[in-house]
């Protein structure tokens, strides 16, 4: 054995943290009796009008795991150009269980649809997505049929 010392530095794991569910929804409600998550209203598409083509408030829902060591993912929603309309990022703690599920909840505010299209929600983790869930958002006229 080689003598010198020894550094309590953890190497940083070579594995991705996993994301298992990565949802827009209107609301989450959280029974405590059997820590359960109910999801509501749970957005595939958009309509706004064109005079002012704004959405939400809406809820972030992300399951992740594969957690080896204090870990930070970032959600954006991304428009069919790749411009970010919205993007947040959340510090996750690890509490020496890789394999534990960690639950982000998170409060979406009103933002502003930049254009109709396939828009996409998107989870990364060190700049590599590990989740992508599609939004199809169309912006229309009103009164014109």
């Amino acid at each position: 054995m080689a003598k010198g010392k020894r550094t309590s530095r953890r190497a940083k794991s070579p594995a991705r943290v996993t994301c298992s569910c990565l949802v827009l929804c209107d609301e989450v409600v959280q029974t405590h009796a059997r820590d359960k998550h109910t999801l509501q209203g749970i957005i595939g598409a958009m309509v706004a009008p064109s005079i002012q083509p704004i959405a939400g408030p809406f809820v972030a829902y992300l399951r992740l795991s594969n957690v080896h060591s204090d870990e930070r993912v970032t959600v954006a929603l991304e428009s069919p150009s790749g411009e970010k309309v919205w993007e947040f990022e959340a510090q996750l703690l690890n509490r020496n269980d890789p394999l534990a599920v960690h639950t982000l909840i998170a409060r979406i505010g009103q933002f502003r649809l930049p254009a109709s299209g396939r828009h996409m929600l998107v989870a990364s983790h060190d700049g590599v997505p590990v989740a992508q869930s599609p939004i199809e958002v169309r912006i229309i006229e009103l009164g014109v049929e």
